[in-house]
C-alpha cells in the first residue's frame, strides 16, 4: 500500500483503510519500510503500536537490509520502543536545527577556539584578549619558524592553549589552518558513525557536503594572510600532521632508549632506501630536542638477525620436536583407548545375553559365577580407561611456537624481506620493543636491549629448565 498524504498527520485515506481492516482481523501481520512512515509523530506512533497491540497485530519493520519484529516490542518493551524514537527523532531535529543554524545565519557550533568569546544572544564569535596570541602565532610562522619553533617561542612567552596547556606543533598547526580566524564557518567536515564495535567514529567528508558560511563573525586574521600561511605549509609538504603514516618494517618496534618514543623512519625519494630518524621528541617548554640521533638500519637489522637466529630458532625448533613426539603419543593413546572401549562394549553386550539366559533358563550358581567374572573384568577395563590421561589441551604459547616455526624454513627470512608490511609483521611475532640508545663514543655500536613476546619470553624459561633439569646432555635441534 502507497499512502499519499503526509505522514505528519494519522488521519490519512490508507492508513484509515488499514486501521479498518486490522480491527476487521482482516489484516493479521503488516510489513513497514520504517516504523516513522506510520507517523512521523512519535505521539500518533505510540497510539498506533497500542490500537495494533490491542488487536495482536504483526509489525515488522524492513529497512536497509534489517528486520525488525515490533510484535514482542509493543507489549511488554513498548515504552523502550518509544523511547527510541524520541531519541532518534530528537537527534533528526537537531541536527536539522544545526545545519539551519550554519547554512542561514552562520552561528557557531560548539566551543569557542583560542582568541574568541561566543555570544549567547548573537550566537556568533567575538574576538577577546587572547586574539594577539593567535596574530603572533601567524606573524612567528611567516617569519621563518617551522610549527616546532613557534610552539617552544609561544610557551616561552608564557601563553597557554585554550585548555590551559602548553602548545605543541598540532596545536600550532590546527590553528594555522582553522578557517574560524578568518570568520567564516564551515559544517560537516566529518561523518560521524558507529563502527561494528559500537564505537563512535568519524571519516572526512566531501568538500562538496561542506556548509560554508563566510564573513560569518569578526575575523582575526586577514584572508591575504591565511593564504600566505596555507602556501608555505603546503611547499613544505605539512598539510596535516595527523595524516596517514607508512609502515616501515621496524615501525613501533624501536623505542628511544631515552624518552621512550617509537622511533620514526622515512624513505629516500631518490635512491628509494630506508633511513631512521633521531628521535623527534622535543621539550616544548624549553625548546630542547632528545640527543638520542639515527644509526644505520643495517645495525639493527643485522641485530634482529642474530637474535633471531641465536636465542628465539633453537626454542621454537625444541618445541616443535616436542609436539611432533606429543602427537605420537597422543595417537599410541588414542588407539589404546578405542581397543578398551571396543572391549567395554563387548563385555556389556555379554552381560545383557547373559541377562536373557537368566530370564529364560531361571539363576543358578555358574550363571552367577559368569556375571562376577564379567563384572570383574569391566571392572579392570573402567580402571585402565581412568588411569589414561586424556588431556590434550597444551599452553596456548607452545602452538604459536610451534606455527612459528614455518618462518625459519625458507630463506631468505621474513623479518629481512623487502615488503615493509611482512617484515613488520615478522618481527612483532617474536619482539615487543628494542629500545635503542645511540652512543657518542662508538657510533656504530649503539645500546640495544631487547624484548620478546610474552608467548617466547615463556618459551625460552620453559626451554631454559628442560635443559637444567635434562640428566643427559641436551641435544640443540636446529633447521638448515
Amino acid at each position: 500500500m502507497e499512502e499519499v498524504g503526509s505522514s505528519e498527520t494519522i488521519n490519512r485515506p490508507m492508513l484509515n483503510e488499514v486501521r479498518d481492516r486490522v480491527k476487521a482481523k482482516e489484516i493479521r501481520c503488516l510489513l513497514v519500510y520504517r516504523l516513522d512512515r506510520l507517523s512521523r509523530k512519535v505521539t500518533n506512533t505510540e497510539r498506533l503500536l497500542k490500537e495494533f497491540q490491542f488487536h495482536d497485530l504483526i509489525l515488522i519493520e524492513a529497512h536497509n537490509g534489517r528486520v525488525v519484529d515490533y510484535s514482542d516490542h509493543i507489549g511488554n518493551k513498548l515504552t523502550a520502543v518509544m523511547n527510541d524514537l524520541y531519541l532518534e527523532q530528537s537527534k533528526q531535529v537537531l541536527n536539522a536545527g544545526k545545519i539551519k543554524s550554519v547554512s542561514l545565519y552562520g552561528n557557531h557550533l560548539g566551543e569557542a577556539p583560542l582568541g574568541y568569546t561566543y555570544d549567547r544572544v548573537s550566537k556568533k564569535l567575538v574576538p577577546n584578549e587572547d586574539k594577539h596570541i593567535i596574530e603572533e602565532i601567524y606573524d612567528l610562522y611567516l617569519h621563518d619558524m617551522n610549527l616546532f619553533d613557534v610552539a617552544v617561542e609561544m610557551n616561552k612567552r608564557g601563553y597557554k592553549t585554550r585548555d590551559g596547556n602548553i602548545f605543541t606543533h598540532k596545536t600550532i598547526m590546527d590553528t594555522l589552518t582553522n578557517e574560524k580566524y578568518i570568520g567564516t564557518q564551515i559544517y560537516g567536515k566529518r561523518k560521524w558513525f558507529k563502527d561494528e564495535n559500537g564505537k563512535k567514529v568519524s571519516k572526512p567528508a566531501p568538500e562538496s557536503e561542506w556548509i560554508i558560511y563566510p564573513n560569518a563573525h569578526e575575523p582575526i586574521i586577514i584572508p591575504e594572510t591565511f593564504q600566505k600561511v596555507a602556501d608555505k605549509l603546503k611547499d613544505n609538504r605539512i598539510v596535516d600532521v595527523n595524516s596517514r603514516k607508512r609502515t616501515y618494517g621496524l615501525t613501533n618496534v624501536i623505542k628511544c632508549g631515552i624518552c621512550v618514543r617509537n622511533i620514526t623512519f622515512y624513505k629516500d625519494s631518490n635512491n628509494g632506501k630506508t633511513y631512521m630518524k633521531p628521535c623527534a621528541n622535543i621539550d616544548f617548554t624549553t625548546g630542547k630536542r632528545c640527543p638520542n640521533g639515527a644509526v644505520a638500519l643495517s645495525i639493527i637489522d643485522d641485530f634482529i638477525h642474530d637474535k633471531l637466529l641465536n636465542e628465539v630458532k633453537p626454542v621454537i625448533a625444541y618445541y616443535n620436536i616436542v609436539q611432533a613426539s606429543e602427537l605420537k603419543m597422543m595417537d599410541t593413546t588414542t588407539a589404546k583407548i578405542k581397543d578398551l572401549n571396543d572391549e567395554k562394549k563387548e563385555i556389556n553386550k555379554q552381560l545383557d545375553n547373559l541377562l536373557d539366559l537368566q530370564l529364560a533358563r531361571g539363576v543358578d550358581q555358574r550363571l552367577i559365577d559368569q556375571e562376577n567374572k564379567l563384572k570383574y573384568s569391566l571392572q579392570k577395563v573402567e580402571e585402565q580407561l581412568a588411569s589414561i590421561d586424556v588431556d590434550t589441551d597444551r599452553n596456548g604459547f607452545m602452538e604459536k611456537l610451534v606455527e612459528l616455526h614455518k618462518d625459519f624454513l625458507n630463506q631468505p627470512y621474513n623479518w629481512q624481506s623487502e615488503d615493509c608490511e611482512v617484515k613488520n609483521m615478522t618481527i612483532k611475532k617474536y619482539i615487543d620493543k628494542i629500545v635503542y640508545t645511540r652512543e657518542i663514543s662508538n657510533l656504530n655500536k649503539p645500546k640495544l636491549e631487547i624484548h620478546y613476546t610474552d608467548e617466547v619470553k615463556q618459551g625460552m624459561e620453559l626451554f631454559k629448565q628442560a635443559q637444567e633439569n635434562s640428566k643427559a646432555s641436551t641435544k640443540i635441534y636446529t633447521f638448515g
